[in-house]
């Protein structure tokens, strides 16, 4: 029982230095950059996060551009999902016809694994950055709360931009 308080106790102890960095989704995965390396996933929600907050003050187009270009090329270009914040980040800076392009590879790679849904979703995206229209959410900006639990991406169509997520 003694070694288990402690365990405890030593896990607390933990807990309470790195709060400073968990105050909200952006400053976890701008943390984890600066303390890792080649993490595409963190890169990934980083630059997501950088191109869709509503607040111009966190916005970083040019940041999150570079996230995701390196994001997906960590990934070679493989993943729909980092093809899918790259095209976001094009859209964030302008740059549209860039964005439709390489949605579209998104698509294809999510038809290509059997992900319907996925697929859809990013079909729908890919409506929007046709009409030229950057694309904004709060979810996961500074001042938000974490995503519920089961509120990752994957799997469900309704879930395709609710950054962040974990992952393939």
């Amino acid at each position: 029982m003694a070694v288990l308080g402690l365990a405890v106790a030593d896990f607390l102890g933990v807990t309470r230095q790195q709060v400073p960095v968990w105050r909200d989704t952006l400053s976890l995965f701008e943390h984890a950059l600066a303390v890792t390396r080649d993490n595409w996933i963190a890169m990934n929600n980083v630059a997501w996060l950088r191109a869709v907050c509503p607040d111009a003050r966190v916005r970083n187009g040019p940041r999150a551009l570079e996230l995701a270009r390196e994001a997906v090329r960590l990934t070679r270009h493989r993943d729909a999902q980092m093809l899918d914040t790259l095209a976001v980040c094009y859209a964030e800076r302008g740059r549209f016809r860039k964005a439709l392009a390489v949605e579209q590879r998104a698509i294809r790679i999510a038809e290509a694994r059997g992900r319907p849904a996925e697929a859809e979703a990013l079909r729908r995206r890919r409506r929007q950055l046709a009409r030229r229209e950057p694309i904004r959410s709060e979810r996961g900006c500074p001042g938000q709360h974490w995503p519920a639990a089961g509120g990752s991406r994957r799997g469900s169509p309704a879930s395709v931009g609710t950054r962040p997520h974990a992952g393939s």
